[in-house]
């Protein structure tokens, strides 16, 4: 039985209790691995976990044979495990065609997130289930990229218009999902993170790409360093299936990388891409919670960063289960985050920047067309007023 999308619990962005224990009889000592497994089985009903924890159950089942254990629910397991093998080969192997062929074109990509991380990290790639492939390209190649699609018979996800992604969406936004006939659906960014960033960083974390070796292609991914901090600030946020697999992707990444993390990148990266208010909570989460190696002194730096009160609100917005948070983020704390990270935007007087936000915001093209909106706006409340 597959769970509901929903969880039972949306208060929190943070692992319940139960989907802690269930973290920790993955990542925790194996002495204590077939007790918590124990304790897990419980306090859940296998046929009523949540998608978050559904989708951790191949590791689960990776960690308890290697481990010996036994119980009736291990077949349920097997077959859990290997389905998601299944589905994760229907996207691998379209998903290294569309790869060859763009790399035979000279069009420069690097692959993220879960394609990047199943195979890097994972004892096996069909541990990690996926819903889709991230690919990140050049921010000078997000309109070229996102038209390929397009002339190629892909469409965009939510049926938004070829004109609105590459005239609005690649200014405010971090990627767009392209859907192809086939099933195959392409998360593709032209921003590792969430929310605008400014172009000398997002140039620096290309820069840093590494080349690798993936079922047989030759491809660039991120920097073990970029790798964890974009895990950590992309998993530090709620979200309606309940994001549990970035902390085993930061565990993994630990376990394999932890010597060659660039500990001073890393920091430098969380100041100057104003998102300590989403790493610091996130690595003290995993020390504390999971006694991950992260240095003391790391936390103590990341700590001393100034914070500013657009920091908070946003942090605010990211962690909350309401479905209107997200309107506030995109009302007035994704303009304050152009304001102060964005070259383009800080040129402009505050007067000319808010008008030129509120035209991209609600994807307008002139002063005429904003200033209609706004009296339709300002109209509406006064009826809605009057009404009431």
């Amino acid at each position: 039985m597959i769970p509901d999308q929903t969880p039972a619990n949306t208060g929190h962005h943070l692992p319940t209790p139960a989907q802690t224990l269930l973290l920790k009889t993955i990542l925790g000592p194996s002495e204590q691995l077939i007790a918590n497994w124990q304790r897990w089985q419980h306090a859940v009903a296998l046929d009523d976990i949540d998608h978050g924890s559904f989708r951790i159950i191949p590791m689960l089942y990776h960690v308890l044979r290697q481990h010996g254990a036994e119980g009736p629910d291990l077949a349920r397991y097997a077959g859990m495990a290997r389905k998601a093998w299944y589905q994760n080969k229907l996207i691998f192997h379209p998903t290294a065609q569309l790869i060859r062929q763009w790399q035979s074109e000279g069009r420069e990509l690097a692959v993220v997130k879960g394609f990047a991380l199943a195979h890097l990290y994972y004892p096996d790639p069909g541990l990690r289930p996926m819903a889709d492939a991230d690919i990140l390209v050049p921010p000078d190649q997000a309109i070229p990229s996102i038209n390929w699609f397009f002339e190629h018979g892909w469409h965009h996800k939510q049926t938004t218009t070829q004109r609105t992604i590459v005239t609005y969406l690649v200014r405010k936004e971090h990627s767009a999902d392209m859907s192809h006939e086939s099933g195959l659906i392409v998360d593709l960014h032209w921003q590792i993170l969430n929310f605008p960033l400014p172009p000398i960083l997002v140039q620096d974390i290309w820069d840093a790409t590494e080349s690798v070796k993936i079922g047989g292609l030759t491809i660039q991914t991120l920097c073990p360093t970029d790798h964890l901090l974009h895990i950590c600030a992309h998993g530090n946020a709620w979200n309606a299936v309940p994001p549990l697999r970035w902390i085993i992707d930061a565990h993994l990444i630990l376990k394999k990388d932890a010597a060659i993390i660039d500990w001073e990148r890393f920091i430098r990266l969380t100041e100057q891409l104003h998102i300590a208010h989403f790493i610091t909570p996130a690595l003290n989460y995993l020390r504390e919670e999971f006694h991950q190696p992260i240095p003391p002194d790391v936390l103590s730096r990341l700590g001393q960063i100034p914070r500013q009160k657009w920091h908070d609100n946003e942090y605010q917005t990211w962690i909350s289960p309401d479905p209107h948070s997200m309107r506030d983020y995109s009302l007035r704390y994704r303009y304050q985050r152009l304001r102060a990270t964005c070259p383009e935007w800080q040129r402009k007087s505050k007067w000319r920047a808010q008008r030129d936000y509120l035209k991209l915001h609600w994807e307008l093209d002139s002063d005429f067309q904003l200033i209609r909106r706004i009296c339709q706006r300002i109209g509406l409340k006064l009826w809605e007023k009057v009404r009431g």
